[in-house]
């Protein structure tokens, strides 16, 4: 995970480290439909937890700027996130039966996972608890950094500025990140020159955070040939395999 966090600095969007943890999985043992299952899962969780605490930035932008392109943006963000949700919750139902079998057999796996009564639960509570300590930092530093603005406020709103964020056009969400805290803070009154440190403090802040990622990466072998699994270790993905349904 902390390799993965590391690589999403260097590479495209904040998920561009998803590709190296999956990669690791498969060069460890595990099967590589499963390497990808438990990355592409994971990212799913953290994606409907950002876009459910979202939701609330929604009607306070509604309140506090109306008719902004903030909060057009916001609003258009949190409705595509949903829909993405419904999308996966949805997708054992006749409307997506267009799609191509690959893909629809992937939707239904992540929707089985999110169904998945024994660990679906205890997944978004961590996703919800990550998202939750980054928008506290996030606050922390606007507090820190005197901004004239509640630092509850401030965290908030970031929710949907980390969906945009995960765009593919710049590196780690750089600028990205930046233009759409600007634009954002901006529609509740707080300057350029005050609103743009946060948003390159915060992505410091991250850089540094991930660099026991490259210490992990360099201690072991940077990528060594694809292992073989203990047995104890087979019989436990085949469990965790088992909860989707079979012919899928």
């Amino acid at each position: 995970m902390w390799i993965g966090y590391f690589f999403n600095q260097l590479l495209p969007t904040s998920v561009g480290g998803d590709g190296v943890r999956a990669l690791r999985l498969y060069r460890s043992g595990m099967p590589t439909s499963m390497a990808v299952r438990v990355v592409l899962t994971e990212r799913v969780f953290g994606f409907i937890a950002c876009t459910l605490l979202g939701v609330f930035a929604v009607p306070v932008m509604l309140v506090l700027a109306p008719g902004t392109p903030a909060c057009t943006a916001i609003g258009v963000t949190v409705a595509l996130g949903l829909v993405g949700v419904l999308v996966l919750l949805l997708a054992d139902s006749r409307v997506f039966s267009f799609l191509p079998r690959r893909i629809l057999r992937e939707l239904r796996q992540l929707g089985d996972a999110l169904r998945n009564q024994d660990s679906s639960a205890a997944a978004m509570a961590v996703s919800l608890v990550m998202q939750l300590c980054v928008a506290c930092a996030v606050g922390l530093l606007s507090f820190g950094l005197g901004l004239d603005a509640n630092p509850f406020l401030v965290a908030l709103l970031f929710q949907p500025i980390t969906l945009i964020t995960l765009l593919p056009v710049s590196v780690a969400g750089w600028g990205i990140r930046e233009g759409a805290l600007v634009t954002v803070l901006a529609a509740i009154g707080v300057p350029a020159s005050a609103a743009l440190p946060l948003s390159l403090c915060f992505g410091v802040i991250v850089l540094f955070a991930s660099l026991p990622g490259w210490l992990f990466l360099v201690a072991g072998k940077v990528m060594g040939p694809r292992q073989d699994c203990a047995a104890g270790t087979q019989t436990k993905l085949r469990t965790a395999l088992s909860v989707y349904p079979r012919g899928r």
